[in-house]
């Protein structure tokens, strides 16, 4: 019955992303030892415990039988509803692919811009901390997006309503990043919007493509970020 996918949808999101949610609060206090800068001791550990979380949501959705894992192009345009960010549907979502990610980049360049303005502990990092950045951009992209974009698509990409999907994961997503970077109330709505596009792109092109890329460009900025003020985890 179609409740039935409306509940899996929302507890298996749920659960899932209270597991990365959990990963990222607790497993600072058990730092591998990567001989790098604190902060990427920190999330090494992390970032191993999130692939076993997104290598756990995968074989689930594909027990479950639904939709594969994907990062092919599409030609597919966006469904209305977008106008808002200035995403029109005479356009693929491919098309709008790099003008998208100008318009999410300059904002979150900024919001951490100003945290580096304003912090009182400024460091120079080390040249081993900038060699880990674009690394750890790329697993915690990829493990976020499968755990709040790819699990809710697959289970109601093509039984429910796009936008119940949508706001599922922004929700979800914006509610993960309260403590995380950027965090607080103004970092959470900046995630739940951001989360709310990207699923609307996943499920509408079926494809991971556009979220991984504008998630990894996005925490490359995070990142590199967080090395000059020494931040916890993102």
């Amino acid at each position: 019955m179609p409740y039935i996918t409306y509940v899996e949808l929302v507890v298996a999101t749920l659960v899932a992303g209270g597991a990365v949610v959990t990963s990222a609060a607790y497993s600072g206090n058990h730092p591998m030892a990567l001989g790098a800068p604190p902060l990427f001791n920190r999330m090494a550990t992390h970032q191993c415990i999130l692939l076993a979380i997104s290598i756990a949501v995968v074989a689930y959705c594909r027990y479950r039988g639904h939709s594969a894992l994907s990062f092919k192009r599409s030609s597919t345009g966006p469904l209305p509803g977008l106008s808002w960010i200035g995403i029109q549907g005479s356009r693929s979502w491919d098309q709008q692919l790099w003008p998208l990610l100008a318009k999410v980049a300059a904002p979150t360049a900024l919001f951490m811009g100003l945290g580096i303005a304003t912090s009182s502990a400024l460091q120079c990092p080390p040249w081993q901390a900038i060699m880990w950045v674009p690394l750890f951009a790329c697993t915690n992209a990829l493990g976020e997006e499968i755990v709040f974009r790819y699990l809710p698509m697959a289970i109601g990409g093509e039984a429910i309503s796009t936008r119940f999907v949508a706001w599922t994961s922004a929700l979800l997503f914006g509610a993960a990043h309260y403590a995380g970077a950027p965090g607080g109330p103004i970092g959470m709505v900046m995630s739940a919007v951001l989360g709310y596009v990207l699923a609307r792109a996943t499920v509408e092109t079926g494809s991971l493509r556009i979220a991984v890329v504008i998630h990894v460009v996005l925490d490359i900025i995070i990142l590199a970020a967080l090395v000059f003020i020494s931040q916890p985890l993102p």
